[in-house]
């Protein structure tokens, strides 16, 4: 009798199971009020999403009194600016490629020549034209009627004579050869930009550059206290590379520094020219040797 006096009896049983059936209810209610509010969530997101979706891929669907001017409002920006999404990204392209063509005025068409260097858009240049002359080679040529109207281009690149050579039939290499020569010219004055910032850290000075960059005489001083000129000549316009190179020793104008540094003369007509003209710092000239004047071309 004293021993079952601890264990427990069929009440003490029972409380616990029913202790126990209490808890699992409880944890059971909780859950299920849960994925109630849970549901009740995806609910609502979905109807947002679909009167969302509805209002944008059709608003005539909806009756006028619920898009009401604000909503309107809202959906002419939202279009405009899809709108204006779209042709900032045509431009993008069309300035990627360079060359990009549009009506102005009536029959006038333009072209628009993009310029760049070191993954920057430099200026942009324009070619005014009337776009029915096109299409009257006989007729133009004997007027000889420019096709041009207006442009931007610089003095310095003979438009009329690429004019004469391909307008009007061959439209295409018209624009090529005058936007190679752009192309060019912007890379070369941005070259030279380059150069005359090394001023600040080298013994290296700009003596001469042509409006048209078709001539530059760049002066030298290397680290043994040396002076030579680098005389560069761009006879080739669609190019940013010299075409002739001369290195004088300024002591002697009359002679060709270059004589003794053919190496140098010819990486100006291959290489980036800053990189050249360091190097050109490091080199030294030999002295008292009679050189005679020569020109690599």
């Amino acid at each position: 009798m004293e021993e079952d006096a601890f264990l427990p009896s069929e009440n003490d049983r029972l409380k616990a199971q029913i202790k126990e059936m209490r808890n699992r209810l409880a944890a059971a209610t909780v859950r299920d009020i849960q994925l109630k509010k849970e549901l009740i969530e995806e609910d609502l997101s979905y109807m947002t999403i679909s009167t969302l979706v509805d209002l944008i891929q059709d608003p005539t669907r909806v009756a006028g009194y619920e898009f009401d001017a604000m909503g309107r409002e809202v959906f002419a920006k939202m279009m405009s600016t899809l709108e204006a999404c779209c042709l900032r990204e045509a431009i993008s392209y069309h300035r990627l490629a360079g060359r990009s063509l549009f009506k102005f005025k009536g029959d006038r068409s333009c072209v628009r020549l993009e310029t760049f260097y070191n993954k920057t858009y430099k200026e942009s240049y324009y070619i005014f034209y009337e776009k029915g002359q096109a299409y009257h080679s006989s007729a133009i040529k004997s007027m000889q009627r420019s096709l041009i109207e207006h442009h931007t281009i610089p003095n310095f690149i003979h438009l009329s004579n690429i004019e004469k050579a391909h307008l009007p039939d061959d439209f295409d290499t018209f624009i090529r050869i005058v936007h190679d020569q752009l192309q060019a010219y912007v890379t070369k004055r941005e070259i030279l930009k380059e150069v005359a910032q090394l001023k600040k850290t080298h013994a290296i000075t700009i003596k001469y550059q042509s409006e048209s960059i078709h001539k530059v005489e760049i002066e030298v001083v290397n680290a043994h206290g040396q002076a030579m000129l680098v005389d560069m000549s761009f006879n080739d316009k669609s190019s940013a590379y010299p075409t002739t190179v001369v290195i004088r020793d300024t002591c002697d104008p009359a002679a060709d520094a270059g004589q003794h540094l053919p190496h140098l003369e010819a990486q100006f007509k291959q290489r980036p020219m800053v990189d050249v003209l360091k190097e050109l710092l490091e080199t030294q000239l030999e002295q008292n040797t009679p050189y005679d004047h020569m020109e690599l071309d």
